[in-house]
């Protein structure tokens, strides 16, 4: 994600998971809200306090924030989206959260039509 990407202010986190459209995953959960404003896609990661400590919580977000740029093709454009990291993804092998996440874009796609 570059710098131009990213989400960064409180509110705007909030109004996004307020009121976007959510789609669940085991490990994922992802918040859209369309925006004409802009043409590309803005990207916002999450993680609770709950899932554990500092260290844990910033490894989930580097490999959600890797997966994000190796799949930024699979994202719209002119849309804000949210992606909050689970409890569960803290201990998981890489390749099971990718495939997760292929699956949560395309559910994602689907439930927007």
């Amino acid at each position: 994600m570059k710098k131009y990407e990213t989400i960064k202010s409180t509110r705007k986190f909030n109004e996004i998971i307020n009121i976007g459209n959510k789609v669940k995953s085991k490990y994922f959960i992802l918040c859209s809200v369309v925006n004409n404003d802009i043409d590309f896609p803005m990207f916002g990661v999450a993680v609770g306090k709950k899932t554990g400590n500092a260290v844990e919580r910033n490894k989930i977000k580097r490999r959600i924030r890797h997966l994000v740029n190796n799949k930024k093709k699979l994202f719209k454009n002119n849309r804000f989206y949210i992606i909050i990291g689970k409890k569960e993804c803290k201990n998981v092998n890489f390749s099971l959260l990718e495939k997760d996440f292929e699956k949560l874009l395309l559910k994602g796609e689907i439930n927007e039509k």
